[in-house]
């Protein structure tokens, strides 16, 4: 299944690479610790949230399934925030890949 979807996302983004593809993954499980942080979860719960996020991310891949996913959990848990903060944070965590390695706050 998770090559079947590799398949597709490159399908769906022409020139993409199995790198751009693991980029991703990466990028979504970064993305998955800040709102892990964020909601303070214990270490089961980050860990079971960031299977559940990387799942959805695989099985949804369109950034805003993926913002939608994430306020949603934001706002069950009461915590303001909009998704165009969400989405400047999966900008820059995507940048921080692209340049390499650095600290993501």
């Amino acid at each position: 299944m998770l090559v079947h979807k590799k398949t597709e996302l490159e399908n769906n983004n022409e020139g993409s690479s199995e790198s751009s593809f693991f980029n991703t993954v990466r990028r979504n499980k970064l993305i998955a610790a800040w709102v892990a942080d964020r909601l303070a979860l214990q270490v089961k719960d980050r860990q079971r949230y960031t299977r559940n996020l990387l799942l959805f991310s695989i099985l949804n891949f369109r950034t805003s399934r993926l913002i939608g996913y994430i306020s949603k959990d934001f706002e069950q848990a009461g915590i303001k925030i909009t998704e165009k903060e969400i989405k400047d944070k999966v900008s820059d965590i995507a940048r921080s890949i692209k340049t390499g390695p650095r600290q993501v706050k």
